[in-house]
């Protein structure tokens, strides 16, 4: 049990870190180096405000460490195998069969220069500090997130922060003034971005807080279901209006936004993501059939069925042009980005197991950049996260990465079956995973900050929860 100064810390620290969810999108998706360096640095001092308050705790440490390292030993092993991985790319202390050939190649131009594995060492220790930054998210979310009302407030928080960006967005974008904040849009003009540059980051932050309100309006919905157990269902449609309204407005204007994103890899990716939560649900109902249903309705999903025919009503309304768009770019867009896979996989078949460095994309792929893309344009991200990373950090941290996010996964998974009270916070880990693995097959969602922090955020939360209350 937490004493006074104890829960103190725990909720300053965890408002910091909530903070930090909210606000990264705000600056570009904190895709700009200065924003992402300061966000580094408050990650960086509020890791060591837990470790120090944990260190502080001594007999009542469990006050702190609300999740012990026996539940996530191998995960923090696999962890442990990435950040000391990807430093070592950056060293000179790989033998010279292992350093990169860019360094042979152009030894004469280069003197003085220290050979490493990576071809871009600077730039590999710059995307070591993001990953280190990304694993304190996730630490310190299902450290504080352990917490119900800690856990609560943080899907309300990302829920509400979505809808107020995409009616930001849609103000912007339906007002004609085509900015990002108070700087003139650069690209982009005719989609809705919001506070992101890109309208499929936009998108796919959109649909993550998407599933936030329509994962709360089912919470609601059991409430209001357990508090008219015995009344009609007239009561129960009337108590279901009033509480959960502002959420079903939430969530058409995020949909709306996403709409007018025109982004069709992000309206598909967000489906998928609906329909992982939804099935979560279902399947958690079907685990506990007869375990404490409180009614009638309580379970059966009512206000999201609701909620899908009225965003139904909502895509055929304003969903034309993004139909309309996929239609016409489709063919162009595939052609295009099966010449990067190309490519890419080019790439990786030379240095299949040390890759070219962690962040060196950008640089090397201009060495294996087809004629045909030669049009002036910068090419730094492969549009598929997959082999993105594989291209950067080699197959063997792609599969242990994947080994890491899987057991996670997993964990979350099993979590929405067990649970009886909480399911809702591993149901929506699970349900905005989906969403991004499939966004990332034809896109780069996680290559942006603000977007993985809001995830690890969530993620690491519904790790937390996906324990019973009861289990020490």
């Amino acid at each position: 049990m937490a004493t006074g100064w104890q829960q103190r810390v725990n909720n300053l620290g965890f408002t910091v870190l909530l903070g930090i969810a909210v606000l990264a999108p705000l600056p570009f998706g904190a895709n700009r180096p200065l924003f992402w360096f300061l966000i580094s640095a408050v990650l960086g001092l509020l890791l060591l405000y837990w470790a120090v308050t944990a260190l502080a705790s001594r007999g009542n440490i469990a006050a702190i460490v609300a999740v012990p390292f026996a539940r996530y030993r191998i995960e923090a092993g696999l962890m442990l195998a990435l950040v000391l991985w990807f430093p070592l790319q950056a060293t000179p202390l790989a033998p010279h069969f292992l350093q990169h050939p860019v360094w042979s190649a152009t030894a004469s131009d280069l003197a003085g220069a220290t050979a490493t594995i990576s071809a871009t060492p600077e730039a590999t220790m710059d995307a070591w500090v993001r990953f280190l930054g990304y694993g304190a998210v996730f630490f310190l979310a299902m450290q504080y997130g352990r917490n119900p009302a800690r856990a609560r407030l943080a899907l309300w928080a990302v829920a509400v922060s979505g809808i107020v960006y995409c009616l930001y967005g849609i103000i912007i974008q339906l007002g004609g003034f085509d900015t990002i904040l108070w700087y003139r849009r650069w690209a982009y003009h005719d989609s809705l971005t919001a506070t992101f540059i890109n309208r499929n980051s936009f998108a796919a932050f959109g649909g993550i807080t998407l599933i936030c309100c329509i994962a709360l309006l089912a919470k609601v919905e059991r409430q209001v279901g357990a508090l008219v157990v015995r009344e009609d269902r007239g009561a129960y449609l009337d108590r279901l209006a009033a509480h959960g309204l502002p959420l079903v407005l939430g969530a058409i204007v995020i949909l709306t936004a996403i709409l007018l994103s025109h982004s069709r890899a992000g309206l598909l990716a967000t489906a998928l993501g609906f329909a992982a939560l939804y099935l979560c649900r279902q399947w958690r109902d079907w685990g506990h059939r007869g375990e404490g249903r409180q009614g009638r309705w309580v379970g059966w999903g009512t206000a999201p069925l609701i909620l899908a025919l009225t965003l139904i009503a909502v895509v055929a309304i304003s969903g034309a042009v993004t139909f309309k768009r996929a239609d016409q770019e489709a063919s162009v867009d595939a052609v295009g980005r099966v010449k990067i896979y190309d490519a890419t996989l080019t790439a990786i078949a030379d240095r299949p197991w040390l890759g070219h460095g962690l962040g060196s994309y950008r640089w090397v792929f201009e060495a294996y950049r087809p004629p045909t893309l030669l049009n002036g344009s910068i090419i730094d991200k492969a549009h598929n996260s997959y082999l993105d990373f594989t291209f950067e950090a080699g197959v063997p941290a792609f599969l242990v990465l994947m080994a890491l996010y899987g057991r996670l996964f997993f964990r979350c998974l099993k979590g929405v079956r067990q649970r009886q009270q909480d399911s809702v916070y591993p149901a929506v880990a699970v349900a905005a995973a989906t969403l991004l693995a499939a966004h990332s097959l034809v896109d780069f969602p996680l290559q942006i900050p603000a977007i993985t922090i809001v995830f690890l955020f969530l993620f690491g939360v519904g790790f937390a929860q996906s324990w019973s209350s009861q289990t020490p």
